[in-house]
């Protein structure tokens, strides 16, 4: 992570101040404690990766089953599911992705990813970013609760050439770790469907954005009538997987719709990956833009 992070960073339990203490390499914190000046509790900086999690503000958030920080875990897993899903749900990721790299590479200022997870969003936005000649350009900070996959993401990300332009700090969503109003545009790859309290996540999203930010992110969406979403109910991850819901959540957090737009929809194909959806029952994916009033 980049020195400059400590700038904008904060104690995920009281919102104090960080300071740091151990080594660097260049401009980044290599190995190392940052200790919070409001209750003096210390958080690891591990090869690069701040552990900025308070376990017991976390001990219900989701963690990945198996471990991905080494590339050939990680490939082998990304293979796997891609050779699982359907091929057109696989060209219509290819364009959505594009679609939010095509609105984010060249926006200015601190760029935030929520729930990084692989990095199949982050590692092409890191890309776009590594490609832009000129120095107004985002900085790119990914994040995740489970460190271990945000190795993986990390290392894969340098093993792409693009590590120079992005930084990597574990922290859960519904409580990040930074300062109020210090990022400029917020992505997410799925991650707001995937979180147990999707609406916290994204107040919290709208409370570190800047005045004028933009939230962009892509999500399942389901029927409210349908067997998939009361599973997504009965696991706690029903709160931005219907198009209500989603407009609900973020009017709630005082944000507003500039667009959407839907990439794939229809009857779902079955993927022994997913939990969600259910083969047979209609689903999309959609991208929505959101922007935080002047």
């Amino acid at each position: 992570m980049k020195k400059q992070l400590l700038d904008i960073l904060a104690c995920p339990k009281c919102r104090g101040l960080l300071s740091y203490e151990g080594t660097y390499t260049g401009d980044r914190l290599q190995d190392g404690l940052l200790t919070c000046s409001g209750c003096d509790i210390q958080y690891q900086v591990l090869d690069q990766i701040g552990i900025l999690v308070d376990q017991g503000l976390s001990a219900n958030e989701f963690q990945w089953e198996v471990d991905v920080s080494e590339l050939n875990d990680f490939d082998a897993v990304q293979s796997a599911y891609d050779e699982a899903v359907a091929a057109d749900v696989l060209v219509a990721r290819a364009k959505l992705l594009q679609h939010i790299i095509d609105r984010v590479s060249t926006r200015p200022g601190q760029l935030l990813d929520m729930a990084t997870g692989m990095g199949m969003l982050f590692r092409e936005v890191a890309a776009g970013v590594a490609a832009i000649a000129s120095p107004v350009r985002p900085e790119c900070l990914a994040t995740d609760v489970d460190s271990s996959v945000l190795r993986g993401t990390q290392r894969k990300t340098a093993d792409a050439g693009n590590g120079s332009v992005a930084s990597f700090v574990s922290m859960d969503s519904c409580h990040l770790a930074l300062q109020d109003e210090v990022i400029d545009t917020v992505i997410s790859l799925e991650g707001f469907a995937n979180i147990p309290d999707g609406p916290g996540a994204m107040a919290q999203a709208a409370r570190v954005l800047r005045p004028g930010g933009l939230v962009i992110f892509s999500t399942l969406l389901l029927k409210e009538d349908s067997p998939s979403f009361q599973l997504a109910a009965d696991h706690g991850h029903n709160g931005l997987i219907s198009e209500s819901r989603v407009q609900e959540a973020l009017t709630s957090a005082g944000l507003e719709i500039t667009e959407r737009q839907d990439f794939v929809s229809g009857q779902w194909a079955g993927c022994p990956y997913d939990l969600l959806p259910l083969e047979g029952d209609w689903f999309a994916h959609a991208v929505f833009t959101a922007s935080k009033p002047e």
